[in-house]
């Protein structure tokens, strides 16, 4: 058997000012499209795996428990943003070998796609005016899962064959829509 666990926290104070040009000489900062922030990102992860073997099969069982957790403070807004959940995501690998020419194979994963930073802020990217790209807090993680069966079998003739199936939920992708004045508006967004 395997069990572990992982931890890892980043933060940072990122500045994205936005300046009017009043006096001619962009000096005049524009709170409302600006941000100074305070954002914290935190990730778990704990691993358990089962491993065994009951005569000419043998198998691997578990998966990861991930946590994820992210804060944003604008301090210029005076506003939080507070996102957290938790996924599962489990594995199982079997295999099993009836005579010496002979094997069998079956391996399922699945993983989650986490979303960025850049994709959950809430924040408007406005430095190209006629593309502007805003950020999502409702982002759910993505959730991919992989299977695999494996046939091999040789004796006068080597026979392998092997058949794939790769399933996406909920995947990340990005939607954009042009509005009435031209402007380009992208936002990430859940799909099926």
């Amino acid at each position: 058997s395997d069990l572990g666990y992982g931890f890892t926290h980043n933060g940072d104070r990122p500045l994205q000012a936005t300046f009017d040009h009043d006096d001619g000489k962009y000096q005049e900062g524009v709170d409302c499209r600006s941000i100074l922030g305070n954002t914290q990102k935190a990730n778990q992860r704990a691993t358990l795996n089962l491993q065994g073997k009951t005569g000419r099969l043998a198998y691997t069982v578990g998966g990861d428990w991930i946590g994820y957790g992210y804060s944003q403070q604008d301090l210029i807004a005076d506003s939080m943003l507070h996102l957290r959940y938790s996924s599962w995501a489990p594995r199982a690998m079997l295999s099993y070998t009836p005579n010496k020419t002979t094997h069998f194979g079956f391996d399922y994963r699945a993983s989650t796609q986490q979303p960025s930073i850049a994709q959950l802020a809430p924040i408007t990217n406005n430095n190209d005016p006629l593309h502007i790209i805003l950020g999502n807090p409702d982002l759910k993680p993505g959730f991919n899962q992989s299977f695999r069966l494996d046939f091999h079998h040789f004796r006068t003739w080597l026979v392998n064959l092997n058949a794939n199936l790769g399933l996406l939920g909920n995947s990340i992708s990005i939607k954009t829509i042009t509005d009435s004045l031209g402007r380009q508006i992208s936002q990430p967004v859940n799909v099926d």
